[in-house]
């Protein structure tokens, strides 16, 4: 396992200097991570920013909890089967009119 301290890594009980990116607040490189892009509800939304605002926590670290947390305790089916039966769906962003050129 990997931790940073000081501008060191520190693997399996050994200190060696690295040349990895720094690392992000919650410990993860840039390269790590994964950029997703979602429609949910207004509601939720709202709430969602209104949370993360107040407590001063990001959206990406807010959906990312959220996620862990349903994954953690069930397998994949589970997690769908869960998702579905609180309305999930497959959603599709609407289509552009595309123009004519």
């Amino acid at each position: 396992m990997r931790r940073w301290a000081a501008g060191k890594l520190s693997v399996v009980g050994k200190s060696v200097a690295s040349e990895e990116p720094a690392k992000l607040n919650g410990g993860q490189s840039r390269a790590e991570l994964m950029k997703f892009s979602i429609l949910i509800s207004g509601d939720v939304g709202q709430r969602a920013r209104r949370l993360t605002f107040e407590e001063r926590l990001s959206e990406s670290s807010l959906f990312e909890v959220a996620l862990r947390l349903l994954f953690a305790s069930r397998s994949d089916a589970q997690a769908a089967d869960l998702l579905r039966q609180h309305g999930a769906t497959l959603r599709r962003k609407p289509l552009q009119a595309s123009s004519k050129r």
